[in-house]
């Protein structure tokens, strides 16, 4: 259990530092960063309310669909977010930080071999790849395509080229690390802090 949790912290932590980078570049956002921050301006809730509810309601649906919240989902909420601060605090604002993006989804990876639950986004890409069968690539794409068209419709201003980039080739990095780790999302068996239904392990 001790090697799980540690796991579970690590990838977090990698992933952390990998949004924080992608920030500092200044050369654009993650389409779910934008998204937020779109919905923060049509609905002046704040952002980390705002991340707090769209997470909450994808855990419900995750939940519904035979997931659970395990310990993942919990640090991605809490540790991740004040990591990011730190690293954002930390690293060097230029826009040679992107080379650092791709650790978002090694995190994602590293987390996800732990097998202590998934972050919510993570959660619904591995559900659209057990409804529809397609692959990692497609179920993360899917999901970074739904943030993105959020972040067109509240806050296009946010958008940039490197954002489109992020959008092609996040779920094609989500997967080739997945595979470097030999980890299948729809046969793996996490442990959950909270089962939400039978279904769920």
């Amino acid at each position: 259990m001790f090697k799980r949790v540690l796991l579970t912290v690590l990838g977090c932590t990698i992933s952390a530092l990998g949004i924080a980078a992608i920030a500092n570049s200044g050369l654009g956002l993650f389409g779910i960063t934008a998204a937020y921050l779109g919905i923060e301006k049509v609905t002046k809730i704040p952002f980390s309310v705002v991340s707090m509810i769209v997470e909450g309601l994808m855990l419900v649906y995750v939940c519904y669909k035979g997931k659970g919240v395990g310990l993942s989902a919990i640090l991605s909420c809490s540790y991740m977010s004040i990591l990011i601060d730190i690293f954002m605090g930390v690293l060097p604002h230029h826009y040679l930080m992107v080379v650092l993006g791709p650790l978002t989804m090694l995190g994602w990876a590293v987390t996800a071999i732990g097998e202590l639950g998934e972050s919510s986004t993570n959660m619904l890409t591995t559900v659209i790849v057990e409804q529809t069968g397609k692959s990692v690539t497609f179920g993360r794409t899917v999901v970074e395509a739904g943030y993105y068209i959020v972040a067109i419709l509240t806050a296009w201003e946010h958008l940039s080229i490197l954002t489109l980039v992020l959008l092609v080739v996040t779920g094609k990095l989500t997967d080739m690390f997945y595979k470097l780790f030999k980890y299948d999302p729809t046969k793996a068996n996490h442990s959950y802090l909270i089962k939400i239904n039978k279904e769920a392990k």
